[in-house]
């Protein structure tokens, strides 16, 4: 984050995007209650949602933290969310709808905790084992369905119609 960013008149840590959006996790488990990761394991996190009009990753940042606050005041209800979410969760179901014995196998769902999802948004949470792969699905399906991804790791939103907005490697492949 530069250093001239504010969010409520304080300069967040970085931690503090990813810290405040896995509320869930840090006490252990999903939303729901079951996990698929320890707490103390890394996750990879996206957020999804319409935005009609580019806005700067400054901008963005702000909307997602009000989304982990859950306030959705920033953004308008669409149906393209739905159609996102029914698409992903027939290739991937969300952990909280796989059977118990399945929770460990990350190539049915590498999520590692219920999705945060609205009619106006959806955060998800996988295994950081999975997060080249998820990366992958959610732009490409973010792309079909014309929604945006906020990506916290990293603090940038990428838009659908934009291939320079997304990176040709993770943040956090550094070499």
């Amino acid at each position: 984050m530069s250093p001239e960013l504010t969010v409520g008149g304080a300069v967040p840590p970085k931690t503090s995007l990813l810290r405040s959006g896995n509320r869930f996790r840090e006490q252990g488990m999903g939303a729901g209650g079951r996990t698929n990761c320890s707490p103390r394991k890394m996750s990879y996190d996206l957020a999804i949602w319409h935005q009609p009009t580019k806005i700067s990753n400054e901008r963005a940042v702000e909307i997602y933290l009000k989304l982990i606050e859950e306030d959705r005041s920033d953004l308008q209800p669409s149906p393209m969310i739905d159609a996102f979410y029914t698409e992903l969760t027939k290739r991937h179901p969300e952990i909280n709808d796989i059977p118990e014995a399945q929770i460990g196998d990350h190539d049915l769902s590498p999520w590692s905790s219920e999705f945060d999802r609205s009619d106006s948004h959806l955060i998800i949470t996988s295994v950081w084992s999975k997060a080249d792969y998820v990366a992958n699905l959610i732009f490409d399906l973010a792309r079909q369905h014309q929604l945006s991804v906020f990506d916290p790791q990293s603090e940038t939103i990428n838009y659908p119609e934009s291939e320079e907005s997304v990176s040709s490697k993770p943040w956090w492949k550094f070499w």
